[in-house]
């Protein structure tokens, strides 16, 4: 956890395993965490436990659902749909490393049952790999509640791009001021909304591993985060 300047308030550690995390998404009216796991290609639903904290040793852990079964086999970014208080659809992005190089976000809502993972969920989905996206690696995405539209980036592409539900662009924001050629940006890895840290009330806040993105690989520390004011749009 990070403060907005930068400083580090805290750092914990998902248990059960979560090897390759890769989306995550807060939702704090329930005060649950949910988690994209790329090696597992699954979603998992983590809530508090008696110390109500998340990343310690009494986590609740649930297995929410396969994102194999919808044919979702890199899953990246993580986002999510609320509505009367609770969450009523998942969405993520898929980098389609293991799937014919086809990037796509997917979108699962809860069924009659009123429950994920079970016969009866609704998934559709949206390729971001043709025009107008052309991404190569889609990795993340945000449902914005206030505007009732995604935002997209890529890792390889420095294109953000807002869209309707149903994949539809409302626009393309420009990112010429932090995508200039001689930069070490190349596209962005996920993205949020939140106050800024010059007493603004919405800023979008970018994350860019840059050029070097290997976990493994000494020096690895280029990464950067950005934090844009965007014009607002009727």
């Amino acid at each position: 956890m990070v403060a907005r300047h930068g400083h580090l308030r805290a750092a914990r550690t998902l248990v059960n395993s979560m090897n390759e995390a890769e989306g995550i998404s807060w939702y704090g009216r329930r005060k649950v965490l949910f988690v994209v796991g790329d090696a597992r290609t699954a979603i998992f639903r983590f809530g508090r436990g008696p110390d109500h904290k998340i990343g310690t040793g009494d986590d609740t852990v649930r297995r929410l659902l396969e994102t194999e079964r919808w044919g979702s086999l890199d899953p990246e970014g993580l986002t999510l749909r609320a509505q009367h208080g609770r969450v009523v659809m998942l969405i993520w992005s898929d980098a389609g490393m293991r799937s014919g190089n086809v990037n796509r976000i997917f979108k699962v809502k809860r069924g009659p049952d009123d429950r994920f993972g079970t016969k009866d969920d609704v998934m559709s989905r949206f390729s971001t790999s043709a025009p107008p996206f052309g991404y190569t690696e889609s990795e993340g995405v945000l449902y914005d509640r206030r505007r009732k539209s995604l935002f997209l980036v890529s890792s390889e592409e420095c294109r953000i791009f807002e869209t309707t539900l149903g994949g539809e662009v409302v626009r393309r924001i420009g990112t010429r001021a932090i995508c200039a050629p001689g930069t070490a940006t190349i596209g962005f890895s996920d993205l949020v909304f939140a106050p800024g840290t010059d007493g603004s009330r919405r800023r979008l806040y970018l994350t860019d591993h840059g050029k070097d993105h290997d976990p493994f690989q000494r020096g690895d520390n280029d990464g950067k985060i950005y934090q844009v004011k965007i014009e607002a749009r009727p």
